[in-house]
C-alpha cells in the first residue's frame, strides 16, 4: 500500500469489535458487540472523511421562519425591546425618547375599553409607532393620523371610525396624552385589529379594518421578496400613517430585527442623501414623485445602499433606467399593492430582468393569487387580488370606493393590467382613467406618464370635471391636469404645452393646467 494512503481498520471501518474464544474471525458474537477503545492513528496516516456540514438555503430559511416557527406578531416584550433599542429618528440629536413601557402605562391608564379605536396622531415618529404598537397590545384598535391635524379634521374622523379616544403629545415621560373623543356612537372592533386609513380611495374619513396578525404576515412577505436581513438598517422616509410606510418598512423592521432610522416629510434630494450616508443605510423606500425630485440632482446614492424599493405608484421606464445608471450595484424593486390587500401585492426584481420588464410590477408574492376579469381584446381587465392578508372590512365612509371585497378575502382593485405568459403584471390604468374623446377612449394614465416625463416634473395627476352638454344632451367628459414641479418656469409651461400637443387630438386637450411648485412639507405619491 502506497504511503499516505487511508487503511481501513478491522471491522469494516467500524472499529475493532471482540470475538468470542474458538470462532473464527470474522463471525461475531450473537448480541451487543463490546468495542474496545480505539487505536491511536499511526503517524502520518490521513484523518477520515468528515461528513460534510449541510447548510440549509437562505431561502428556506426565510419559508420556515415566516410560515412554520415564528409566530405572525413578535412578543410583546420583543416588540419592546426592539422599539426602545433599535429605533431612532433622523436628525434628531440624542434626545430621551418615551419607552415602550411608558408609552402603554399612559394608554392603559385612559380607561379605554378593549376593543376601541384610537387615533394617534403625535408628531414624533418614534412615538406615533410606539403608540400603535403599545395599543394593541392593550386590545385597543389603533389608527394612524397623519399628524398636526386640526380639530376640525379630526372631529369627521372619529365620528366616522366611531373612535373612543385621540393620542396627541403631551407632558410627562410618555410624550403623549390620550383624551376621550366624546364620540355619541363608539364602534365596536374586536382585540388585535387596526385601522389603515386609505391615501384617497375612500375620502378622508374611510379606512380598511384589518388583523394586525396579517399585517405582520404581509410585512414578512414583503422582506423575503427584497432580502430584507436582520443586520440591515432600513431608512423610512414616507409618513407612517400610509400602509406601505408602516407595514412594508416599519412592522417589516420589527419582525426581521432589522435597524429602523424614522425620517419623513419634508423630503429634500440632498437631506436623503446624507441621511443614507449618515446612518450607513442599506434598504430604502421611495415613491414616484421622491424619485423623480432624487434624479434633478447630479449626485448618486452611496454604495452602502444595497436595496431601493419604489411604490406607490407607477414610475415611467425611463426613470427606472436613469435609477439603474446611477446605482448599477445596488438592487431595484419595483412593487405594487394597495390597503385594501394588506398592502403589498407583487414585487419585480429589476436588476434581474431585461428592459422589456420595467413597466411591470412582477408577479404576485407567496400567498396571493391574482386573476383578470372583464378581459378586453387587448388581453387587459381588472386585476383581483386575493389574498389571506385582505382587509377583513371597509370602515367609515365608504364614499363611492371600487376598491372592495367581492369574495372571501378578494379585493376587486379598480385597476387595470394584463397578464403576460410568465405571469408578469403590467399595470395599463385605472378603470376610472378612461374619458370618451371624439369618439374614442382615452387613457389618462397615459398622459400623466407624457408629462411625468418631462424633465423637471415632480407629480402629475388628472380631475375628471363636467363638460357641457354633447350631442342628445349628453354630458362631454373633460379632464384638468395637475402638474407639480420644482420650479414652475415659462420653458416648462412651454415644454408641457409643447408635449400635449405633439401627441393629443385637438379635443384630447385637458380642458385646463394647473402649475404648482413643490411644497417640502407635503407628500404625494
Amino acid at each position: 500500500m502506497p504511503d499516505g494512503a487511508f487503511r481501513t481498520p478491522p471491522g469494516g471501518g467500524r472499529g475493532p469489535v471482540t470475538r468470542a474464544p474458538g470462532r473464527p474471525r470474522g463471525a461475531r458474537t450473537p448480541g451487543r458487540a463490546v468495542r474496545r477503545p480505539p487505536r491511536a492513528r499511526p503517524a502520518g496516516w490521513p484523518a477520515p472523511p468528515r461528513r460534510p456540514f449541510r447548510r440549509v438555503r437562505p431561502e428556506r430559511q426565510v419559508t420556515l421562519s415566516t410560515t412554520r416557527c415564528v409566530t405572525p406578531v413578535p412578543t410583546e416584550e420583543r416588540a419592546a425591546e426592539y422599539l426602545d433599542t433599535l429605533v431612532r429618528v433622523d436628525g434628531q440629536g440624542p434626545v430621551r425618547r418615551p419607552r415602550f413601557a411608558e408609552v402603554r402605562r399612559a394608554l392603559a391608564a385612559s380607561g379605554v375599553a378593549e376593543g376601541h379605536a384610537v387615533l394617534i396622531c403625535v408628531a414624533d415618529a418614534h412615538t406615533r409607532l410606539t403608540a400603535f404598537l403599545a395599543a394593541h397590545y392593550l386590545g385597543l384598535v389603533p389608527a394612524l393620523l397623519p399628524p398636526g391635524w386640526a380639530e376640525h379634521r379630526l372631529r369627521p374622523v372619529c365620528d366616522a371610525l366611531g373612535a373612543a379616544a385621540v393620542v396627541c403629545a403631551g407632558p410627562g415621560p410618555s410624550g403623549v396624552t390620550v383624551r376621550r373623543s366624546g364620540t355619541p356612537r363608539l364602534q365596536p372592533y374586536e382585540a388585535g385589529q387596526a385601522v389603515l386609513l386609505t391615501s384617497g380611495t375612500s375620502g378622508p374619513a374611510g379606512g380598511c379594518l384589518h388583523r394586525v396578525a396579517s399585517l405582520f404576515v404581509n410585512a414578512r412577505r414583503h422582506a423575503a421578496a427584497i432580502g430584507l436581513r436582520p443586520t440591515d438598517t432600513v431608512l423610512v422616509s414616507l409618513p407612517l400613517h400610509y400602509s406601505f410606510a408602516l407595514v412594508a418598512q416599519a412592522l417589516a423592521g420589527v419582525a426581521t430585527g432589522a435597524r429602523l432610522v424614522l425620517g419623513g416629510p419634508p423630503f429634500t434630494p440632498a437631506g436623503y442623501l446624507d441621511s443614507l450616508t449618515r446612518h450607513d443605510v442599506t434598504v430604502s423606500s421611495l415613491s414616484p414623485s421622491l424619485v423623480r425630485a432624487l434624479l434633478g440632482e447630479d449626485r448618486r446614492p452611496p454604495r452602502s445602499l444595497r436595496v431601493l424599493t419604489v411604490g406607490g405608484d407607477v414610475l415611467e421606464a425611463t426613470r427606472v433606467r436613469e435609477l439603474r445608471r446611477r446605482h448599477p450595484e445596488g438592487e431595484l424593486y419595483l412593487t405594487y399593492g394597495l390597503t385594501e390587500a394588506g398592502p403589498r401585492v407583487s414585487t419585480l426584481a429589476v436588476h434581474r430582468e431585461p428592459e422589456s420588464r420595467y413597466t411591470s410590477v412582477g408577479r404576485p408574492l407567496p400567498g396571493v393569487v391574482t386573476t383578470v376579469r372583464d378581459v378586453a381584446p387587448d388581453g387587459s381587465g381588472e386585476l383581483l387580488v386575493t389574498t389571506g392578508t385582505a382587509m377583513v372590512r371597509r370602515v367609515g365612509h365608504p364614499g363611492t370606493a371600487r376598491r372592495d371585497l367581492v369574495g372571501p378575502h378578494t379585493v376587486a382593485t379598480g385597476d387595470v393590467f394584463r397578464r403576460d405568459p410568465e405571469g408578469f403584471l403590467f399595470f395599463c390604468g385605472r378603470l376610472s382613467d378612461f374619458v370618451v374623446a371624439g369618439g374614442d377612449r382615452l387613457s389618462l394614465r397615459w398622459v400623466r406618464e407624457l408629462v411625468g416625463a418631462l424633465p423637471g416634473v415632480l407629480h402629475v395627476r388628472t380631475e375628471l370635471v363636467r363638460g357641457p352638454l354633447g350631442r342628445g344632451g349628453l354630458v362631454r367628459q373633460r379632464y384638468r391636469l395637475h402638474v407639480v414641479a420644482r420650479d414652475v418656469t415659462p420653458r416648462l409651461r412651454e415644454l408641457v404645452r409643447r408635449r400635449l400637443k405633439e401627441v393629443l387630438l385637438r379635443v384630447e386637450f385637458p380642458c385646463d393646467v394647473v402649475f404648482s411648485e413643490q411644497n417640502a412639507a407635503e407628500f404625494a405619491k
